[in-house]
């Protein structure tokens, strides 16, 4: 077993103790309700960054607070939520920060994308995300 696997099987069962649904493989899948091609593609983009990034990925990871868009993991950095959204308001945000990191064990940090602002192309998507989140391609 690679140090990667062990890495993997520490942080999943540590997660899924705390109650977040996470896989042994990286997973990109779509959400329960409608999901639209913008969205669907941004966080597929988050995914694709995140792995290259060194982190695990698990889309529409569950929660008993919710579905997370996007989970970055990983057990020697920051968990981190990645939300993609239509029209933010402040609500939204309060409520997700609240459900997904304050009151969920094992998620450090949430970040917000914002369908409205994505790019048309895939590479200015690719760049704006990896400014928006300090990704790497």
């Amino acid at each position: 077993m690679t140090k990667r696997d062990k890495d993997r099987y520490q942080e999943t069962r540590r997660l899924q103790n705390a109650g977040v649904g996470v896989d042994t493989s990286d997973v990109v899948r779509f959400n329960s309700g409608s999901e639209s091609y913008p969205h669907f593609i941004t966080k597929s983009t988050v995914a694709y960054l995140g792995q290259l990034n060194g982190y695990f990925v698990e889309c529409e990871a569950t929660t008993n607070r919710g579905e997370i868009d996007c989970l970055l993991y990983h057990p020697e950095r920051r968990n981190i939520a990645v939300e993609v959204e239509t029209g933010w308001t402040e609500d939204v945000k309060e409520d997700k920060l609240s459900r997904y990191v304050h009151q969920q064990e094992g998620i450090d940090d949430m970040w917000m994308l914002e369908v409205l602002e994505k790019p048309q192309t895939d590479m200015e998507t690719l760049k704006w995300i990896c400014e928006k989140t300090g990704l790497k391609p």
